[in-house]
């Protein structure tokens, strides 16, 4: 694959995943932090390195209630 093809391939594939994330947002669905660094991608905005500390403290929790036993 010649790099003009490979850049269209990862372009569509780009498009695909913003469509996905918006239509999880028009759904009223939470976003994966994967989705949340996808639009800032797109909209040139540096990914956040500093976590969401409520978020990491409700899969935290989501995890040793679901998670297996040790």
């Amino acid at each position: 694959m010649s790099d003009t093809e490979q850049q269209w391939a990862d372009q569509v594939q780009l498009e695909r995943e913003l469509e996905e994330a918006f239509q999880d947002i028009d759904d009223g669905l939470f976003l994966t932090q994967r989705q949340v660094d996808l639009l800032r991608y797109a909209c040139g905005l540096p990914k956040k390195t500093v976590p969401n500390t409520l978020l990491t403290e409700v899969f935290d929790d989501f995890a040793k209630t679901f998670g297996e036993n040790k």
